[in-house]
């Protein structure tokens, strides 16, 4: 591989693949960041290529091999069809290169463990695309969680959710397709990295209801994990409500969306100012209901925008460039795809002993 050499530090990118992430998302991103430079790209559609060509100036190729025989990159995007990432990110291993890596990393755990072990081996980088990760959102419920304004968070809801009809290629299972193997990474990334902790159960279904492709487009699961936390997900196309994305529970108080876009509303109480209970055991005095308890509520929003953002590519580039900590590791990825196969076939593919 001769990969070329630049003064000021910019990192020459091949890019797999010319869809919907490869260029509406991946080189999007890429061809405004100064730290990248798309040198070349591999698609077999020649009317993409050529419009790569035109757009960037860039070398293009018909296949993945011919790139990475041919090419000058040093880092590689996987865009590629859901079912070809796992062989196409070990293609690119065995290149000698660092890869970008779209979701899902692989179409089942143990192909998420060759992936990440291959990478381990060869000394290179994988970045697995969990963008959700550095969202200023996430970020913001994750600080939240770790303040203990909640008091002890005992379990989180997702509702991503909305009502749509697809007729692509992602809803046909031949294709690796459906709703929570192509979103669902994205959740449960997200959701895995609130709880804290690796999966002990898993329950639930994903269900093929009104697509006309034969894959799922709606998957409800509850989900707990090895510190005692518990995750309740639906993730659906069938939904016409507008349930709120997230639910946080602690022990002392509630996180939810507030009505104005872009604000989290917390509702909490300072266990050390609630006055004292004490079990009353026997008939309940004046046959009345409840316990009087008053307690000392508070309430606060905080902005989504108060948080830093984090571009998912600046860190791609400050781990290759300047060593910095990678933020999405394939660690996290391997856990999301143990899940999702766990999720699909009802069984966990790297039985564990439970915890909790």
């Amino acid at each position: 591989m001769n990969t070329p050499s630049s003064s000021h530090g910019i990192i020459p990118v091949g890019v797999l693949g010319l869809g919907r992430a490869g260029w509406n998302i991946h080189i999007k991103r890429l061809k405004d960041n100064p730290r990248f430079r798309v040198v070349e790209v591999a698609d077999p559609d020649p009317v993409r290529r050529a419009e790569a060509e035109k757009e960037l100036g860039c070398r293009t190729f018909a296949s993945r091999d011919e790139l990475l025989a041919q090419g000058s990159s040093s880092l590689v995007v996987v865009a590629t069809p859901n079912t070809c990432h796992e062989e196409d990110a070990l293609a690119v291993c065995r290149s000698g290169r660092d890869c970008v890596l779209e979701k899902p990393v692989a179409m089942s755990y143990a192909g998420a463990v060759r992936v990440a072990n291959a990478f381990a081996d060869c000394g290179r980088r994988v970045f697995p695309h969990h963008q959700h990760l550095l969202f200023q959102e996430h970020l913001l419920l994750k600080e939240l969680i770790g303040s203990g304004k909640l008091g002890e968070v005992f379990e989180i809801r997702y509702h991503w959710v909305s009502f749509a009809r697809r007729n692509d290629w992602q809803t046909l299972r031949k294709n690796g397709g459906g709703h929570f193997n192509n979103n669902g990474p994205h959740a449960l990334s997200t959701m895995l990295d609130l709880l804290g902790a690796p999966l002990t159960s898993l329950a639930g279904n994903a269900s093929h209801i009104k697509d006309v492709g034969d894959a799922d487009d709606h998957a409800s699961f509850l989900l707990r994990t090895a510190n005692g936390r518990s995750g309740v997900l639906m993730l659906s196309t069938c939904c016409a409500a507008a349930l709120p994305k997230f639910v946080i529970l602690g022990s002392a108080g509630t996180a939810w969306p507030a009505e104005e876009a872009g604000k989290v509303r917390v509702k909490f109480f300072d266990p050390a100012a609630a006055p004292a209970l004490e079990v009353r055991d026997g008939a309940a005095a004046g046959r009345a209901y409840g316990s009087g308890d008053q307690l000392p509520w508070q309430e606060e929003t905080f902005e989504v925008a108060s948080m830093p953002e984090l571009a998912f590519y600046d860190n791609v580039a400050d781990v290759l460039s300047k060593g910095a900590p990678q933020i999405v590791t394939i660690e996290s990825a391997v856990e999301v795809a143990r899940a999702l196969e766990w999720g699909l076939e009802g069984a966990d593919p790297a039985p564990r002993t439970a915890v909790g």
